[in-house]
């Protein structure tokens, strides 16, 4: 639908009706504010839709960039030899310490 030719015969109809002394003030003002969101408010779910997915992409791009580029920048030897032994000694250390602290 044509908005600037449905607004002329709208503007063009209310000329020829002539002023009414029933009409509430500004009541033209509000109807032509109302057309102009109108137009705003038509929606397109596919345009909606590929504009949130190609943000979403753009995104994901970005957090991979940065999660590789952390990666890479780890030194790739493990600071603990066996991983094993320093759990056990980290969960045995509680339970050999002393109850005096209680």
């Amino acid at each position: 639908m044509d908005l600037e030719a449905l607004q002329r015969k709208l503007v063009g109809a209310a000329r020829k009706r002539g002023v009414d002394s029933g009409v509430p003030y500004a009541f033209e003002k509000r109807i032509m504010a109302r057309l102009g969101e109108s137009q705003r408010v038509i929606l397109d779910p596919v345009r909606d839709w590929s504009l949130g997915l190609w943000k979403a992409a753009f995104s994901c791009l970005a957090i991979t960039l940065v999660v590789g580029i952390c990666a890479y920048s780890i030194p790739s030897e493990p600071v603990v030899d066996d991983l094993g032994a320093a759990l056990e000694e980290v969960v045995l250390t509680t339970v050999d310490e002393p109850l005096e602290a209680l």
